[in-house]
């Protein structure tokens, strides 16, 4: 569900409850900027996989409560605008338990951040991700090294496929450029083998003339 507002004097308001909500999204990025004194924001138990609104404008804001949504890693965005908070003297907690963080490359910067944040990541020694619908404590994977295709059997096929198109789309080209000299060296050959074929045409007539 997207989540819709209408701007409203709530300029006191110091601690907003939103859970169970089924909120995926914000339309209106700015939702929470005209409450500058929010403390306490609670959005759990929803569906958001990522912030969606603008937090940079909550400049006294506390803890934010993320617990339970639909969070399958956490986007560079997101930590770099968390990041921002602290820079302006300001410290935050977060919540994010409960959510099914993905156990892969996608959540290093993640574990990274973590590990050099000031933003104080509350439960963080209960965060666990899940790899083939199992649950894991929350770790970092190795050998992330970017690769166009995987090392599966499909991927092996589409390389295949890929490969195929590109040589094919060389040898047309080659021709094509080429397509003079070629013509040249062909029609020799063409005129030969029209000439065998008369010769041979003409035998057997004569033969059957005979």
């Amino acid at each position: 569900m997207t989540f819709y507002t209408h701007r409203s004097n709530l300029t006191q308001l110091i601690k907003l409850h939103l859970e169970q909500n089924e909120i995926s999204e914000f339309r209106d990025s700015n939702v929470f900027c005209d409450l500058p004194n929010l403390l306490d924001l609670y959005l759990g138990d929803n569906t958001l996989t990522a912030l969606h609104f603008n937090i940079s404008c909550l400049h006294k804001l506390r803890f934010l409560d993320l617990q339970r949504n639909k969070f399958t890693k956490v986007v560079e965005h997101d930590l770099q605008a968390m990041d921002a908070l602290i820079k302006h003297n300001q410290s935050i907690a977060i919540d994010l338990t409960g959510n099914p963080l993905e156990c892969s490359c996608k959540l290093n910067p993640f574990m990274k951040w973590m590990k050099k944040t000031k933003v104080f990541v509350r439960n963080k020694d209960n965060l666990m991700c899940y790899k083939d619908g199992i649950p894991h404590e929350i770790y970092e994977t190795k050998n992330c090294t970017p690769r166009l295709f995987s090392s599966t059997p499909r991927g092996a096929t589409v390389l295949l496929f890929f490969l195929s198109i590109v040589l094919i789309g060389l040898v047309c080209a080659l021709i094509y450029v080429q397509r003079t000299k070629l013509q040249k060296k062909i029609e020799p050959i063409l005129d030969s083998m029209n000439k065998r074929v008369r010769y041979t045409s003409i035998a057997a007539d004569t033969r059957e003339d005979l």
